[in-house]
């Protein structure tokens, strides 16, 4: 079976899932139901999960195995933005005026994660290929530098490559500096210990 032949097996499971997580619109480091469901669809497929890494209660490591060979990461995000809240129409209606919601694409991100990684562990079970797939569960995109935070817990420095997609106006690969450094260093600058973004 090739991967679009995947893809539209399993599209009804992975929109429901997207949906689910739309629903929830919850803020960085608060995603408690979302960061749940997506734990809970990689374990109910084999993956082992460990959560709370780096002192973040909403961020997660989920991880399929087999046999020696590289760490592929697939990164996912799953955090709502403040007073962005929509219902599922292409014109501006909040459901609830000035409540959290999904402004782009963050229940897809995590999702779209997700599915990558599944599709890469049916390549491990058939063999095709040996190694590890690791899902980051990565909360607080936006203004949280969740990320940066799994970073200095040293959660990615066996990986060999880490791979991640975001919404934008045309379907294509980019390769692009970006400042998320600045991001880092500015949260970085509070007392990490005392004051709890969560």
């Amino acid at each position: 079976m090739n991967l679009v032949e995947w893809i539209e097996m399993h599209q009804n499971e992975f929109t429901n899932l997207s949906d689910r997580v739309w629903e929830f619109a919850e803020v960085g480091y608060k995603e408690v139901r979302s960061s749940q469901i997506l734990i809970q669809t990689l374990a109910d497929r084999g993956f082992t999960t460990e959560k709370g890494v780096a002192e973040i209660p909403t961020a997660f490591v989920a991880s399929y195995i087999k046999g020696p060979g590289p760490i592929i990461a697939i990164l996912g995000e799953f955090d709502a933005l403040p007073g962005l809240s929509q219902d599922c129409v292409p014109y501006r209606k909040p459901l609830i005026s000035g409540a959290p919601g999904h402004g782009c694409g963050h229940n897809l991100l995590g999702v779209a994660g997700i599915a990558a990684c599944f599709a890469l562990k049916q390549a491990l079970d058939t063999g095709d290929v040996k190694g590890t797939v690791r899902y980051y569960g990565c909360p607080a995109e936006e203004g949280g530098a969740g990320k940066a935070f799994m970073a200095k817990a040293g959660l990615f420095d066996d990986v060999d490559i880490c791979l991640t997609w975001h919404p934008d106006a045309f379907n294509g690969a980019m390769w692009a500096n970006f400042l998320a450094i600045l991001r880092a260093g500015i949260n970085c600058g509070f007392k990490k210990r005392g004051l709890k973004f969560w």
